[in-house]
């Protein structure tokens, strides 16, 4: 294939079957760029260009390019993850089943493709708010990664949009330096301790 010219987010592209076509280009969606066919004359593409914008200033991009399917919500692809032989077999695999459940107060209805960093901060927050202990919140947010790795692995997302350090895990008590800090104890007292242990 071979690229002759391109013109405001469209390419002109001349394939092997000398039939000429135009594709949108560079347009950014949920941290990741996009390319789709949009017609195969100059007229064609810009309209479809046009309907793009319009979606793009009304918040509908996403519903445009990628039209609602069974099993793209969060809910429903973690349900049939969770279902599966590979993942029951999992050590975690009830502590998954109770992690999902506060998962899907927050992201149930919400497609695969509309998760972000900035929603996931938003339910550390309301977890975290809640009384949640950190430990349990983080539990529940490498459930959340594990289960977008999947996505993306099984092609349904372009890439696990809290991949890496994105979104912090929280930092956890160690409860044992908890009890120790709680005693209350001096220098003196803690050197006969460690003497003692030894």
């Amino acid at each position: 294939m071979k690229i002759s010219k391109k013109e405001k987010n469209l390419k002109f592209i001349k394939g092997t079957d000398s039939e000429p076509s135009y594709y949108v280009t560079d347009i950014t969606l949920n941290y990741r760029r996009i390319r789709r066919y949009a017609g195969r004359n100059k007229e064609e593409a810009k309209t479809y260009l046009a309907e793009l914008r319009i979606a793009a200033k009304e918040g509908k991009l996403e519903e445009l390019i990628s039209p609602r399917s069974a099993g793209d919500t969060f809910g429903e692809y973690a349900r049939m993850l969770l279902d599966s032989a590979e993942w029951k077999t999992k050590r975690s695999a009830s502590r998954n089943k109770i992690s999902l459940k506060h998962l899907n107060r927050a992201f149930k209805e919400v497609r695969l493709a509309e998760i972000n960093p900035g929603l996931v901060r938003k339910y550390i927050t309301e977890r975290k708010e809640g009384g949640m202990a950190a430990g349990t919140i983080n539990r529940e947010l490498s459930l959340l990664k594990s289960i977008l790795y999947a996505a993306e692995y099984d092609g349904l997302i372009a890439s696990n949009p809290i991949r890496g350090r994105r979104v912090k895990k929280l930092e956890e008590a160690n409860s044992r330096e908890k009890v120790i800090l709680d005693m209350k104890l001096t220098d003196s007292d803690l050197r006969r301790l460690v003497d003692g242990a030894v």
